[in-house]
Protein backbone atom coordinates (compact mmCIF):
# COMPACT_ATOMS: atom_id res chain seq x y z
CA UNK A 1 0.00 0.00 0.00
CA UNK A 2 1.22 3.07 -1.02
CA UNK A 3 1.25 5.80 2.22
CA UNK A 4 0.52 9.23 -0.17
CA UNK A 5 -2.88 7.99 -1.22
CA UNK A 6 -4.25 8.55 1.89
CA UNK A 7 -2.01 10.76 3.49
CA UNK A 8 -0.67 13.38 1.62
CA UNK A 9 2.06 16.57 2.69
CA UNK A 10 2.84 19.47 1.34
CA UNK A 11 6.16 21.31 2.10
CA UNK A 12 5.46 25.30 2.21
CA UNK A 13 8.76 27.52 1.83
CA UNK A 14 8.92 31.11 1.64
CA UNK A 15 12.17 32.96 1.71
CA UNK A 16 13.67 36.46 2.23
CA UNK A 17 14.84 38.17 -1.44
CA UNK A 18 17.26 40.04 0.22
CA UNK A 19 20.95 40.94 -0.53
CA UNK A 20 21.81 38.02 1.45
CA UNK A 21 20.89 35.83 -1.21
CA UNK A 22 23.24 31.96 -1.40
CA UNK A 23 25.79 32.03 -3.70
CA UNK A 24 24.99 30.37 -7.19
CA UNK A 25 25.17 26.91 -7.70
CA UNK A 26 27.39 25.15 -9.99
CA UNK A 27 25.40 23.77 -13.43
CA UNK A 28 26.38 20.70 -14.44
CA UNK A 29 27.10 20.91 -18.03
CA UNK A 30 28.96 22.93 -20.15
CA UNK A 31 26.13 25.70 -20.80
CA UNK A 32 25.15 28.86 -20.30
CA UNK A 33 21.48 29.36 -18.91
CA UNK A 34 20.18 32.49 -19.18
CA UNK A 35 16.45 33.29 -17.99
CA UNK A 36 13.38 35.95 -19.87
CA UNK A 37 10.05 36.85 -19.37
CA UNK A 38 7.48 35.31 -21.61
CA UNK A 39 5.31 37.44 -23.41
CA UNK A 40 1.58 36.17 -24.60
CA UNK A 41 3.98 35.63 -28.18
CA UNK A 42 5.29 33.24 -26.46
CA UNK A 43 2.86 30.93 -25.94
CA UNK A 44 3.02 28.69 -28.95
CA UNK A 45 6.77 27.75 -27.89
CA UNK A 46 5.84 27.00 -24.33
CA UNK A 47 2.41 24.61 -25.51
CA UNK A 48 5.06 22.76 -27.83
CA UNK A 49 7.48 22.41 -24.71
CA UNK A 50 4.98 20.44 -22.86
CA UNK A 51 1.86 19.65 -24.98
CA UNK A 52 0.20 17.14 -22.86
CA UNK A 53 0.21 19.68 -19.47
CA UNK A 54 -0.16 23.05 -21.34
CA UNK A 55 -2.99 24.83 -23.38
CA UNK A 56 -3.18 28.10 -25.01
CA UNK A 57 -5.96 28.69 -22.68
CA UNK A 58 -4.59 27.94 -19.70
CA UNK A 59 -1.61 29.85 -20.48
CA UNK A 60 -3.48 33.26 -21.37
CA UNK A 61 -6.26 32.80 -18.62
CA UNK A 62 -2.73 32.51 -16.32
CA UNK A 63 -1.53 36.24 -18.27
CA UNK A 64 -4.47 37.66 -17.90
CA UNK A 65 -4.30 37.34 -13.91
CA UNK A 66 -1.58 39.25 -14.00
CA UNK A 67 0.96 35.99 -13.24
CA UNK A 68 3.96 35.62 -15.78
CA UNK A 69 6.20 32.95 -16.79
CA UNK A 70 9.64 32.81 -16.90
CA UNK A 71 11.85 30.57 -19.42
CA UNK A 72 15.38 29.25 -19.32
CA UNK A 73 16.99 29.06 -22.80
CA UNK A 74 20.15 27.73 -23.52
CA UNK A 75 21.27 29.02 -26.63
CA UNK A 76 17.78 29.44 -28.60
CA UNK A 77 16.34 26.28 -27.36
CA UNK A 78 13.86 26.50 -24.43
CA UNK A 79 14.97 24.24 -21.35
CA UNK A 80 13.68 25.42 -18.52
CA UNK A 81 10.02 26.79 -17.54
CA UNK A 82 9.00 28.53 -14.20
CA UNK A 83 5.79 30.30 -13.86
CA UNK A 84 5.54 32.73 -11.18
CA UNK A 85 2.06 33.68 -9.44
CA UNK A 86 1.10 36.87 -7.55
CA UNK A 87 -1.70 38.12 -5.67
CA UNK A 88 -3.49 35.60 -5.01
CA UNK A 89 -3.47 31.51 -7.09
CA UNK A 90 -6.32 28.28 -6.85
CA UNK A 91 -4.13 25.57 -5.57
CA UNK A 92 -6.19 22.62 -6.67
CA UNK A 93 -4.30 20.23 -4.89
CA UNK A 94 -5.79 21.90 -1.74
CA UNK A 95 -9.05 22.94 -3.29
CA UNK A 96 -7.62 26.20 -1.26
CA UNK A 97 -6.77 30.07 -2.76
CA UNK A 98 -3.21 30.70 -1.66
CA UNK A 99 -3.53 34.65 -0.96
CA UNK A 100 -0.41 36.60 -1.31
CA UNK A 101 0.49 40.11 -0.14
CA UNK A 102 1.88 42.47 -2.69
CA UNK A 103 5.88 41.97 -2.32
CA UNK A 104 5.18 38.06 -2.24
CA UNK A 105 5.35 35.88 -5.13
CA UNK A 106 4.64 31.90 -5.51
CA UNK A 107 5.85 29.32 -7.87
CA UNK A 108 4.71 25.91 -7.80
CA UNK A 109 4.97 25.22 -11.74
CA UNK A 110 8.44 24.21 -13.00
CA UNK A 111 9.62 22.41 -15.59
CA UNK A 112 12.85 21.24 -16.91
CA UNK A 113 13.06 19.31 -20.37
CA UNK A 114 13.85 15.77 -19.85
CA UNK A 115 17.47 15.91 -21.69
CA UNK A 116 18.67 18.73 -19.35
CA UNK A 117 17.31 17.05 -15.85
CA UNK A 118 20.38 16.23 -13.55
CA UNK A 119 22.26 18.70 -14.22
CA UNK A 120 21.55 21.74 -11.91
CA UNK A 121 19.63 23.46 -13.91
CA UNK A 122 16.28 24.18 -11.53
CA UNK A 123 18.87 25.32 -8.61
CA UNK A 124 20.50 27.38 -11.05
CA UNK A 125 17.47 28.81 -12.70
CA UNK A 126 15.91 29.27 -9.02
CA UNK A 127 18.80 31.44 -8.11
CA UNK A 128 18.32 33.72 -11.12
CA UNK A 129 14.92 34.19 -10.46
CA UNK A 130 15.25 35.17 -6.81
CA UNK A 131 17.59 37.56 -8.54
CA UNK A 132 14.76 38.92 -11.18
CA UNK A 133 11.95 38.78 -8.58
CA UNK A 134 14.34 40.74 -5.97
CA UNK A 135 15.22 43.67 -8.92
CA UNK A 136 11.19 43.40 -9.78
CA UNK A 137 10.39 44.62 -6.29
CA UNK A 138 9.68 41.73 -4.27
CA UNK A 139 10.19 41.20 -0.95
CA UNK A 140 9.41 37.59 -0.62
CA UNK A 141 9.43 34.07 -2.68
CA UNK A 142 7.06 30.93 -1.53
CA UNK A 143 6.60 27.97 -3.03
CA UNK A 144 5.39 24.44 -2.39
CA UNK A 145 6.37 20.38 -2.52
CA UNK A 146 4.86 17.16 -2.16
CA UNK A 147 6.50 15.60 0.44
CA UNK A 148 6.83 12.68 -2.05
CA UNK A 149 8.95 14.52 -4.67
CA UNK A 150 12.26 13.01 -4.74
CA UNK A 151 13.83 16.16 -5.46
CA UNK A 152 12.46 18.31 -2.64
CA UNK A 153 14.87 17.23 -0.47
CA UNK A 154 17.68 17.72 -2.55
CA UNK A 155 16.42 21.36 -3.59
CA UNK A 156 15.71 22.53 0.00
CA UNK A 157 19.25 21.56 0.97
CA UNK A 158 21.11 23.97 -1.58
CA UNK A 159 19.10 26.57 -0.79
CA UNK A 160 19.54 26.66 2.54
CA UNK A 161 15.65 27.05 3.77
CA UNK A 162 13.21 24.99 5.84
CA UNK A 163 9.82 25.16 5.05
CA UNK A 164 7.45 27.17 7.05
CA UNK A 165 4.77 25.19 7.25
CA UNK A 166 2.70 22.34 6.14
CA UNK A 167 -0.46 20.80 5.02
CA UNK A 168 -1.47 17.70 5.56
CA UNK A 169 -4.36 15.96 4.02
CA UNK A 170 -5.46 12.87 5.42
CA UNK A 171 -8.15 10.76 3.24
CA UNK A 172 -11.15 9.19 4.52
CA UNK A 173 -14.00 7.74 2.35
CA UNK A 174 -16.36 10.25 3.65
CA UNK A 175 -14.23 13.38 3.74
CA UNK A 176 -10.66 14.69 3.91
CA UNK A 177 -9.25 16.15 6.99
CA UNK A 178 -6.83 18.89 6.76
CA UNK A 179 -4.11 19.89 9.34
CA UNK A 180 -2.48 22.75 8.75
CA UNK A 181 1.31 23.27 10.65
CA UNK A 182 3.10 26.60 11.24
CA UNK A 183 3.01 29.28 8.88
CA UNK A 184 0.71 28.15 6.47
CA UNK A 185 -2.88 29.92 7.75
CA UNK A 186 -6.20 29.14 6.90
CA UNK A 187 -8.30 32.32 6.27
CA UNK A 188 -11.91 30.77 5.54
CA UNK A 189 -14.02 31.01 2.71
CA UNK A 190 -11.31 28.50 1.12
CA UNK A 191 -8.60 30.89 1.17
CA UNK A 192 -5.27 30.26 2.81
CA UNK A 193 -2.46 32.59 3.63
CA UNK A 194 1.35 32.25 4.57
CA UNK A 195 2.36 34.43 7.60
CA UNK A 196 5.49 36.47 7.32
CA UNK A 197 7.66 36.25 9.04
Amino acid sequence: MVPWLFVRRYLFYSVSLGENAPSPPPVRAPLQLRLELLDEGGIPELVSVRPSFYSPSLLEKRMSKGHFCFVGRSGSRLIHVRWIFRTSVYLPYLRRTLVLSPDEAYSDDAYTVPEYRRMGIYSFANFLLRKRLREMGYARYAYAYASWQAMAGEHRDRIWAPPVGEVKIIKFPWKNKYVWRGAVQELGAGQISLRKE
